[in-house]
């Protein structure tokens, strides 16, 4: 378990890390499946550190290069499990990326997402504001999102920090919340669709869990003691099939 207290520890301390790195209006790419650490990159480079662009992972290898190359990724974010598509990408002429973190590993070129935030707390240890002190333009482009890709060469859609508020400022305003809920995050993180429902959970101050893949959704419903998701209509529609028939039955 992470306390919302300690993910604000760790963003402060990795950004203080990479920034003192030298990595000043850097463009940050991160890829992999849903996770803790996944989610403190994104909010770590949000949070001033320069572009975000979250990847999908599920793109063929000559995609996530083009992507790469499109949007001048110069760090680059990865779980263990997409290392294998990405090490040969880095070698590749046309991408840039000069900083490799490991989410859950260390790649051979890069660092382990765990040494950085130990240097981060040392740094912070020590009275460095390099990253605390850093101001955010809310109308900038501050995030690249791309388009899926399958039937063509996917599209880089901007995305401001205000254009995402004002979607969290919404659904705030629509939506009910109470005391002790807990949100199973189910949708993509890289799609902005799932990315606004994490942002409406945080602001809301619930607790979320990371489901453990479709198969799993309903003992991690269970298990997590889940009230709130954020879903699309195919998957509730195939809930709520799997509920008829277990009634039928």
């Amino acid at each position: 378990n992470t306390s919302y207290r300690e993910l604000f520890e760790e963003i402060n301390a990795l950004g203080t890390a990479i920034l003192k790195r030298g990595f000043q209006s850097a463009t940050t790419g991160i890829i992999g499946a849903n996770s803790y650490k996944w989610c403190l990159s994104y909010f770590t480079s949000a949070c001033g550190i320069g572009k975000t662009v979250p990847l999908d992972h599920l793109l063929p290898a000559e995609e996530i290069e083009s992507c790469l190359s499109r949007a001048g990724i110069n760090i680059l974010f990865c779980d263990k499990a997409h290392y294998g598509v990405l090490k040969p990408l880095l070698k590749k002429e046309d991408v840039n990326v000069e900083l490799m973190v490991g989410l859950d590993f260390k790649p051979e070129e890069g660092v382990n997402i765990d040494d950085l935030l130990e240097e981060g707390r040392d740094l912070l240890n020590k009275g460095d504001r390099i990253y605390l002190d850093r101001n955010i333009d809310p109308d900038a482009c501050n995030f690249i999102l791309f388009t899926s890709g399958t039937t063509q060469k996917s599209k880089a859609v901007m995305m401001s920090h205000r254009a995402f508020m004002s979607c969290n400022y919404g659904m705030n305003c629509e939506e009910v919340f109470f005391k002790g809920d807990v949100s199973l995050l189910i949708l993509p993180l890289h799609h902005c669709y799932g990315m606004s429902g994490l942002i409406t959970f945080l602001t809301q101050g619930i607790k979320n869990a990371f489901c453990d893949g479709l198969r799993y959704i309903v003992p991690n419903l269970k298990e997590y003691k889940v009230s709130v998701i954020m879903s699309v209509p195919l998957l509730l529609e195939n809930m709520y099939k799997k509920i008829w028939k277990a009634i039928e039955k």
